[in-house]
């Protein structure tokens, strides 16, 4: 009986994971210069001609998509603690005193998840407020006669 459920698991196992490697060979292309001008050509003017430059994002791109991507986790994070909440205390109902006490669990993780997110954009106001842009540049003149006092 050991045998057939393995076959079976063996043969679904095939079944799924070789179409998939088949497939994703198909569409692995060579890497060579043709592709990647063919990859370029819409970010490119169409009178452009020369060299293509790569070049990595700017890093002020990768900065607001990691705050977007964080942005996400939290709200995931605080959808799932308070559902979870909500779940336990409508369980709390039928399963009686050890449900209560694992839904306090529950609401005492929400309540410091909470908490903790108040904190952090407090911080992040904070620090915006206290960050301010340095001045322009002083002009020449300004320059020497700053360079003159030091004499």
């Amino acid at each position: 009986m050991d045998i057939v459920f393995t076959v079976v698991l063996l043969i679904l196992f095939l079944v799924t994971f070789v179409p998939a490697v088949r497939h994703a060979r198909r569409r692995i292309e060579s890497p060579d210069g043709e592709v990647l001008r063919g990859r370029m050509r819409p970010m490119g003017r169409a009178d452009a001609g020369g060299r293509w430059v790569l070049m990595p994002q700017s890093p002020e791109l990768l900065r607001r998509a990691r705050q977007r991507r964080a942005r996400q986790l939290r709200k995931r994070l605080l959808l799932g603690l308070a559902a979870l909440a909500l779940m336990l205390a409508v369980a709390a109902v039928w399963l009686g005193p050890v449900a209560w006490a694992i839904q306090a669990v529950a609401d005492l993780l929400l309540t410091g998840y909470v908490l903790y997110l108040v904190r952090d954009r407090k911080m992040r106001d904070q620090g915006s407020a206290v960050v301010r842009p340095l001045p322009a540049a002083r002009s020449p003149e300004t320059l020497g006669e700053a360079a003159s006092s030091f004499r």
